[in-house]
């Protein structure tokens, strides 16, 4: 069997998924609010630290992120004691611009059992116009290492052809999946309050060079 291993480290997976945040919401800032997405239908307290931000999803919510994907099996998923020490920890260790973006913007972290991807970022808007947020995870990503967790989502982009090829992702055992998942769905909050890439529209496209000279349309590359 032929294989190829990854090293990655953490700090540029931190890089990675800022660069590659280019827009998990469902609605721009001009768009109609599903009620999903405004503030007034959340519980909100911004002083609270960001491991009390971890909480069961609103059934509203649930049902989102089930029509979203086209599915009716979501439900919450309840940490363990130790999954939720863990993932406090790794809110800890994510950087500290993160952690203060997060603390003024960041409604919660739902944990869904049988998750489709690691995690899902939408935004929510109070009367005024300001951004907030919420974090979905894959609950698997509490139980799996962050290298078993990258390999799975490296592996998922190629056809099973009879290969005897395999590409694993190896960043070690020392975290689980959900340090990927934060630091990329985090990544999206703070791409949008800071606004380092353009909203999902051709006028705003067009005054970010790098989006000009890379890509021909939201979802197009130049060739």
């Amino acid at each position: 069997m032929s294989t190829r291993k990854h090293p990655i480290a953490l700090p540029l997976i931190a890089c990675v998924a800022l660069l590659a945040a280019v827009g998990c919401w469902t609605a721009s800032r001009n768009q109609a609010r599903s009620p999903v997405q405004q503030l007034s239908n959340y519980q909100f307290d911004s002083t609270s630290p960001l491991a009390a931000r971890i909480v069961p999803a609103p059934g509203f919510v649930i049902d989102c992120l089930n029509n979203y994907d086209k599915v009716d099996y979501y439900q919450d998923y309840i940490p363990t004691d130790q999954e939720l020490s863990s993932a406090r920890q790794y809110l800890l260790a994510l950087p500290k611009r993160y952690q203060s973006i997060l603390q003024s913007h960041l409604l919660g972290i739902y944990f869904i059992k049988d998750f489709v991807g690691s995690g899902f970022t939408e935004f929510v808007f109070d009367q005024a116009n300001n951004p907030y947020a919420f974090i979905a995870v894959n609950s698997a990503t509490l139980s799996t290492t962050i290298s078993d967790w990258l390999t799975l989502r490296d592996q998922s982009c190629f056809k099973a052809d009879g290969s005897d090829t395999r590409l694993l992702s190896d960043c070690g055992s020392t975290y689980t999946g959900f340090m990927y998942a934060i630091l990329h769905e985090s990544s999206h909050v703070v791409d949008f309050v800071l606004h380092y890439q353009p909203n999902p529209s051709v006028k705003s496209e067009k005054s970010f060079p790098f989006i000009s000279q890379c890509w021909q349309g939201f979802s197009q590359p130049l060739p």
